[in-house]
């Protein structure tokens, strides 16, 4: 089993020595892109050093591997410690990606410890008093005062209209603590005076 990619080269460029060439480039590493291609220093030095291998992967056809760089949707990157062989228009085909080197993990990454956060004391809930506005309130207050006035009348219908006229004139004189008084509101409304 070859150590690299086997590559094809379209017919009018066929070249036996381009997969030997393959064999002596190395192991490649899988490359990320986080940020623009032109703002990966891994990226652009491979580029210039021709080490950089595009392998295109669209879904229900074999992938493939374009040498140097294309940004393609769903494309993965791999770099090459060495040079690639510079072959114009050459389609990598059968792409062994167990040989594909796997990053190496050190002490430092694999066991990074994090510094607990602080415990947070629990907030007292605030409280929140409501906006006050003032209001006009119109209210009505009404003291009734119980007395007994005696009268002489046939019937009980004449009787009533004798105290009413008897209780109209004599004068309402009387002690707050002796009446009856009952509070309503008649109206409420926003008041813009101050």
């Amino acid at each position: 089993m070859p150590l690299v990619p086997v590559v094809e080269v379209l017919p009018w460029k066929r070249n036996c020595g381009l997969e030997s060439s393959f064999r002596n480039s190395g192991r490649p590493h899988t490359l990320t892109l986080w940020t623009k291609p032109q703002d990966n220093p891994e990226l652009t030095k491979a580029i210039k050093q021709n080490r950089a291998l595009s392998v295109i992967q669209q879904p229900g056809k074999r992938d493939y591997g374009v040498l140097g760089f294309e940004l393609h949707p769903g494309a993965l990157y791999l770099i090459f410690p060495k040079p690639l062989p510079r072959e114009e228009n050459a389609r990598v085909i059968g792409i062994n990606f167990q040989l594909v080197e796997e990053p190496a993990v050190n002490a430092v990454q694999r066991a990074k410890k994090t510094n607990p956060l602080p415990k947070r004391e629990n907030p007292k809930p605030v409280i929140h008093e409501p906006k006050t506005r003032k209001f006009a309130v119109k209210v009505r207050r009404t003291a009734g005062l119980e007395s007994e006035v005696s009268v002489h009348a046939p019937n009980k219908e004449a009787a009533k209209r004798q105290a009413l006229e008897a209780a109209k004139e004599k004068p309402f004189k009387f002690k707050v603590s002796q009446a009856k008084v009952h509070v309503d509101v008649v109206k409420t409304e926003p008041s813009f005076r101050d």
